[in-house]
């Protein structure tokens, strides 16, 4: 079936920092062109792709096409870190080297970490948490499948945002509020399980963090420190990639006091033709409603919210907050309104 590669599109970030680094020149500004140029282009000029996903069973195509792709942005980061700093390129295209790194590792990696965080083969998850060191964020996935899930579209949740609330404190309340909900939640299920809240073991957070440690400490005595250096810029990169979708998802979306799980309502949708580029990200009110789904049987919901543009368009919008106040308001409490009087 073509749709199921055309999954191929999400090779098409980490190859392009690949060709970069390779070529050098005016390639090195592949993945930015792409991510803030051609995509946003798409997303504006093409009607969204409306229509019933029909896909009922699993095809190994994007299954492999999943694992492949991960394994080609964990070669990238590599490859950018041993590279730059022995490269001839100048500062200015240096820079650019490894902001186009951290998009890849942002909107591919973390992207596939988030699908891998969901499946039952340990195989996968254990590949997800893999990606999610290279962000240097590996205790997100603690914060989204026992915080976000559960508490989504509620005040609890610190990775939805309020409407009215800025992208930049919604940075600020994700990344920092959110890591000290999740270091309490597991210094308190490490002294339920071992009578130490500081556990090596049962204190997941801290057991991730070395991890991610020991990781640090072989690309310093490998490559250096300003491959270390790299390294973590292009994850801090990541890491606000990552956030910034968080805000764009379900934004001003508040769930039903009267219910006690996710549904359709409490996530935007879009139905562009970039979703393939994100694994069926746009589908998110289906995730959120069956997390357990794999990507490719995902599938756009009546009930559910649909933002304007696609999330390439939408992601450089909320940097703009007046102009995404201006978009998302009054949409989001026109379908607060509409939700509460079916």
């Amino acid at each position: 079936m073509i749709r199921n590669y055309a999954y191929c599109l999400a090779l098409l970030h980490p190859l392009s920092v690949g060709l970069g680094l390779w070529m050098g020149g005016n390639w090195v500004y592949s993945t930015v062109i792409l991510s803030a140029v051609v995509y946003p282009a798409v997303e504006i000029l093409t009607k969204p792709t409306v229509r019933k996903n029909k896909v009922t069973n699993l095809s190994t195509a994007p299954e492999l096409l999943a694992r492949a792709t991960a394994a080609v942005v964990i070669i990238v980061v590599i490859i950018t870190i041993a590279t730059i700093p022995y490269g001839t390129f100048t500062v200015g295209e240096k820079i650019v080297l490894i902001y186009s790194c951290g998009l890849s590792t942002g909107i591919v990696g973390i992207v596939l970490a988030h699908e891998l965080f969901h499946r039952r083969p340990a195989v996968d998850r254990y590949l997800g948490t893999a990606l999610m060191f290279l962000a240097s964020y590996p205790h997100f996935k603690l914060q989204h499948l026992y915080s976000h899930h559960p508490n989504v579209a509620t005040e609890s949740d610190h990775s939805s945002a309020q409407r009215g609330q800025t992208i930049y404190i919604f940075y600020i309340r994700s990344i920092f509020s959110g890591g000290m909900s999740v270091w309490k939640k597991e210094c308190s299920r490490s002294a339920i399980r071992s009578n130490h809240k500081y556990h090596l073991i049962h204190n997941r957070v801290i057991a991730l963090w070395g991890i991610q440690s020991l990781i640090y400490a072989a690309v310093l005595l490998l490559l250096g420190p300003i491959a270390l250096a790299v390294f973590m810029t292009q994850g801090i990169i990541a890491i606000f990639v990552l956030e910034t979708v968080n805000y764009i998802q379900h934004y001003g979306l508040t769930r039903s006091p009267h219910s006690h799980r996710a549904d359709y309502t409490s996530s935007w949708d879009n139905y562009s033709l970039t979703n393939y580029a994100l694994f069926n990200l746009g589908y998110h009110s289906d995730h959120h409603v069956n997390p357990a789904k794999p990507f490719q049987l995902l599938s756009q919901q009546p009930a559910a919210p649909v933002m304007p543009y696609g999330y390439f368009t939408m992601a450089a919008v909320a940097l703009t907050p007046p102009l995404w106040r201006w978009m998302m308001d009054e949409r989001s409490i026109n379908f607060t309104r509409t939700t509460l009087l079916r």
